[in-house]
Formats: structure tokens, sequence, C-alpha cells
């Protein structure tokens, strides 16, 4: 039989009820997420600049930042048309909350506390970090010990019992 015909329905039923099984099944290597992060990774150091497709991409991989905040960063560099070296500038990132004063009957304005900002910096530190380490021509030790500690910055080996 094909697994691929049956193990979506019982992954989740073992997984509810903690149900320790071994599927024997191909990924293919360019579905794997580890390998949407270096491929999305490697375009926003190629291209010199942080693409929304790109960097959703990279996001969207479930290794840098949760699902919802994931979102939030997408709609914001959506509704402010973040590209580029913004994404490196912290005054992109502020967000002005607008709430309804019911007594006064005026929208209030209140900055944000700040949560905007610090995911892009838990975006980009890792990837600028990356990048400057790849500079230049290197050798493919020195490449591989960049790759480990970006996967060490970026926490991966704690996350491997998530994916």
């Amino acid at each position: 039989a094909d697994i691929d015909e049956y193990i979506s329905f019982i992954e989740p039923i073992f997984y509810e009820y903690h149900i320790p099984y071994f599927a024997d099944y191909k990924v293919l290597m360019s579905e794997h997420p580890i390998s949407l992060l270096l491929s999305s990774l490697f375009d926003m150091i190629d291209k010199g600049a942080f693409l929304k497709d790109s960097c959703m991409r990279y996001l969207r991989t479930g290794f840098i930042v949760s699902d919802r905040d994931a979102d939030r960063v997408e709609n914001h560099i959506i509704k402010c048309g973040i590209r580029g070296n913004m994404w490196k500038n912290p005054k992109y990132w502020s967000e002005e909350k607008k709430v309804f004063d019911s007594v006064t009957g005026k929208s209030l304005k209140y900055p944000d506390n700040g949560y905007l900002d610090g995911l892009r910096e838990r975006i980009i530190t890792p990837v600028l970090k990356f990048s400057k380490a790849t500079e230049g021509k290197k050798t493919v030790r020195q490449m591989c010990e960049a790759l480990f500690a970006y996967f060490l910055d970026i926490k991966l080996y704690d996350n491997k019992s998530n994916r």
C-alpha cells in the first residue's frame, strides 16, 4: 500500500492519543522546512535585499517566528510598503494603535510597545550576521562554520522536536 494515501489520516490520530509510530515516507528535499529556510535565507542574502516573497518564505518555515507573528509581520510590511533596507531601520517598525474613546467620541493614538521592532530584530539579526560571516571568498569549512553558527543563532536545534 502507498503510505501517502493514509498517512494524513493516521498522523493526527496517533499524535492526539500519544501513540508513537514511525512512518517511512519520502519528503521532497525542496519541500523540507530546513531546505525552505536555507533557500529563502540565500535569496535574501544573494539579492542583497529583504524582498517580501523571500522574507515571508523565510518566516513561514516556522523556525524563526510563530505563525501568528509571521502574519503580523506580513500585514505590517504590506501596510507600510517595507522592502529592502527598510528592514534594517527601526523607524519603519513602530506602529500606532488607534483606540476609540467612547467617553470623548474621539479616536486616540497610542504608540506600540516595540513588539514589531523586536520581531524585526529577531528576524534580521541572524540573517545579517550570517551574511557578514559569508562575505567574500570563503573556504568550505568557513561556510559550514558560518551555517552552523546561524543554526545556533536561530536555535534550530532547540526547535527540532516541534517539526
